[in-house]
């Protein structure tokens, strides 16, 4: 109904008006819409593609809203001597750097194994309370340092990779989901 009304509209217009217009059919005009439509649409999609690959990388990017987020960086050593008792301060600064360049040249997959590899699930050590139920489990970092393999504190991990803490227990649970779905199809 409404398109008759349009092309209604139209003729009426042609005949009062007294210059004479180029005519275009619908369908070129339809036609050219989609096709504008169509080119935006690619120009956002590889847009997002470049910031995701950016994103990955650990480089400086931004977000749609227009934030400008920072470049991955090492952030200072949180650890200091006297402070910490797993000697996490002992690791060098280029040993960290070393470690700091090979998490982020690996791809996101390879990064989540590589998190996964660091840490060391096991049972609780001491229960605050006898009742609690928030802990169900302790983990464990731990670093290859040269050929040694060096336990951590979570807050030198976090500063030497630059990632957060719920991004290691994200990546950790969903290990174990994964693990255990795994496991469940293997043995049917």
């Amino acid at each position: 109904m409404n398109h008759l009304r349009k092309s209604l509209l139209m003729s009426l217009s042609h005949f009062l008006s007294t210059e004479p217009k180029e005519q275009t059919s619908n369908n070129e005009q339809k036609n050219k819409h989609k096709k504008q439509k169509k080119n935006r649409r690619v120009g956002s999609v590889s847009y997002k593609i470049k910031n995701k690959d950016l994103k990955d990388k650990g480089k400086e990017y931004v977000t749609k809203k227009g934030k400008v987020i920072a470049e991955k960086t090492i952030r200072e050593n949180p650890c200091a001597p006297g402070k910490c008792p797993r000697g996490c301060y002992e690791i060098t600064e280029e040993q960290r750097r070393t470690i700091f360049n090979l998490y982020w040249s690996l791809g996101v997959h390879r990064r989540s194994d590589f998190l996964i590899r660091c840490a060391k699930i096991g049972s609780i050590k001491r229960k605050r309370q006898k009742d609690s139920d928030k802990r169900k489990f302790t983990v464990d970092y731990y670093i290859n340092v040269g050929k040694d393999h060096k336990q951590v504190c979570q807050q030198f991990l976090l500063s030497t990779l630059d990632v957060t803490q719920g991004h290691i227990q994200y990546t950790l649970r969903n290990a174990k989901e994964v693990f255990n779905k795994r496991r469940n199809t293997y043995r049917k």
